[in-house]
C-alpha cells in the first residue's frame, strides 16, 4: 500500500503507475529541447539541408504531455528537392 499524504488516501501498490513530485511553478513541469542544424555544398549542383526538431514534455500529478516536431528542408540548384514536416502529440 502506498499512502498518498495530503489526502490519506490509501493506494494499493500494483495500481501505482509512476510517482511524480510536484513543483511550484508551472514552467518547472515542463522539459523542452530544441535543435536546428543546416549543410550546404557547393560544386556542381549546390545543395542546401535544414532540419529542425523540437521536444517538449510536460508532467505534472495528474497528467503527462509529449509534443514532437520535426522538419527537414532540402534544395538543390534552387529547386525544393525535399519537404519533411512532422508533429506529434500524445497525452496520457
Amino acid at each position: 500500500m502506498v499512502r498518498l499524504r495530503k489526502t490519506k488516501t490509501r493506494v494499493p501498490i500494483n495500481q501505482v503507475v509512476s510517482i511524480y513530485r510536484g513543483v511550484d511553478t508551472e514552467r518547472e513541469n515542463w522539459d523542452v529541447d530544441f535543435f536546428i542544424g543546416a549543410n550546404f555544398s557547393k560544386g556542381n549542383t549546390d545543395e542546401l539541408s535544414i532540419a529542425t526538431s523540437v521536444n517538449a514534455e510536460r508532467k505534472t500529478v495528474k497528467s503527462r504531455v509529449l509534443l514532437r516536431y520535426a522538419s527537414n528542408v532540402a534544395e538543390s540548384a534552387g529547386e525544393n528537392a525535399a519537404e519533411f514536416v512532422w508533429l506529434c502529440y500524445h497525452q496520457r
